[in-house]
C-alpha cells in the first residue's frame, strides 16, 4: 500500500497572518488610549494689571522675545561689572553698549535708561519696560512713561505687566 502525504509550503503565509493580526491590534488599542494620555491643558489666572505674551500686539511679540534674551545678556554683564568693582548705575551697562554689541531690540526704537537696571523703550506706538534688578525679567507694557518704575505705580498707571507661559511639565500625572 502506497501512503502518500502532503505537506504544506512553508512559504510565511501564517506568520504574516500573525504579524498583521498583532499589528492591527496595537494600532487599535493605541486610537482607543491615546484620548486619555493627553495631557490637560492648564491657564493660569491672569491679575487684573497682567497680559499674557500670545496677547501682546504682533509687532511686540518678537521684541519682548529680545527682551527676555537680552535680560540674560544685562544680567551677565552686570555680574562682571560688580566683580570689577563698578557700582550703581554704572553697574549696568548703558543703551549704547548695548547697542554697540546688537544685542536686540536695543539697536532699534528708542530707549533709554530711566535708572539701575532699568530699561525703557519706545516701539512703534508702545512703550516696554525692562526690570533686569531680579532674577526673572520683569516686563512692562505701558501706554505713557511712568513716572515711577516700582510695581505698584505701574499697576496703579495702567502698565500691563506681560506674563511669558512657564515651562510646562509634558506629563502631568
Amino acid at each position: 500500500m502506497a501512503f502518500t502525504q502532503k505537506v504544506a509550503p512553508d512559504n510565511g503565509v501564517a506568520e504574516g497572518r500573525y504579524v498583521a493580526l498583532a499589528i492591527v491590534a496595537i494600532l487599535g488599542i493605541g486610537t482607543l488610549l491615546l484620548p486619555h494620555h493627553q495631557a490637560g491643558s492648564h491657564h493660569a489666572m491672569l491679575a487684573a494689571h497682567q497680559i499674557a505674551h500670545n496677547e501682546l500686539p504682533a509687532g511686540i511679540q518678537v521684541p519682548f522675545t529680545d527682551l527676555k534674551l537680552a535680560h540674560e545678556e544685562i544680567r551677565d554683564w552686570h555680574q562682571d561689572n560688580l566683580d570689577d568693582g563698578l557700582i550703581g548705575i554704572a553697574s549696568w551697562p548703558g543703551i549704547a553698549e548695548l547697542s554697540d554689541s546688537y544685542i536686540p531690540p536695543f539697536s532699534e526704537g528708542r530707549w533709554q535708561q530711566p535708572g539701575e537696571g532699568l530699561y525703557l523703550g519706545q516701539l512703534q506706538e508702545h512703550l516696554l519696560l525692562l526690570d533686569s534688578t531680579l532674577p526673572d525679567a520683569q516686563l512692562w507694557l505701558c501706554d505713557a512713561i511712568p513716572a515711577h518704575t516700582d510695581a505698584e505705580t505701574l499697576k496703579h498707571t495702567g502698565c500691563q505687566q506681560v506674563v511669558a507661559p512657564g515651562a510646562q511639565n509634558h506629563k502631568d500625572h
